[in-house]
């Protein structure tokens, strides 16, 4: 109870000097007082603020340089993610390749053959009745 009474009472005489000083400084204004304020007073606040505060501003650091960290992980997941569908496309355009490399050289087999030849892909194949329909897509007109 002594505590909270010593407490309550200290408030209440701060309280009391600054309205008293605001009484004082709007009957007369004491320019040499508020030139002791700004140049003593004003500093001294603002760095028993700022040594209060650090605690709570390094916390804000960390937890900022926690979040950069963090966005940076999700970004480097997301990175491994594509760089292993690249991979993927990489390794498919390898075999992709290799079959077409397959294609040409039976493309030159075809070359030898003495008649004029079309390459074609069967799209469909009409063959319900006796004669045999096709419908292709031409790739190429000829090969020479």
């Amino acid at each position: 109870m002594k505590i909270k009474k010593s407490f309550f009472s200290s408030i209440l005489s701060i309280i009391t000097i600054f309205v008293v000083i605001i009484i004082l400084l709007i009957d007369k204004p004491d320019y040499d007082f508020f030139n002791l304020i700004y140049k003593g007073f004003v500093p001294i606040t603002q760095t028993v603020g700022q040594v209060l505060s650090y605690p709570i501003r390094l916390v804000g650091k960390i937890t900022k340089n926690i979040r950069k960290a963090r966005r940076n992980i999700q970004d480097s997941d997301f990175i491994k993610a594509k760089l292993d569908d690249i991979d993927k496309i990489n390794a498919e355009n390898e075999f992709l390749h290799k079959e077409n490399e397959l294609l040409k050289q039976k493309l030159k087999m075809v070359q030898k053959i003495k008649k004029q030849t079309v390459i074609a892909n069967i799209i469909h194949n009409n063959s319900f009745s006796e004669n045999q329909n096709f419908v292709i897509n031409n790739f190429f007109t000829s090969l020479r």
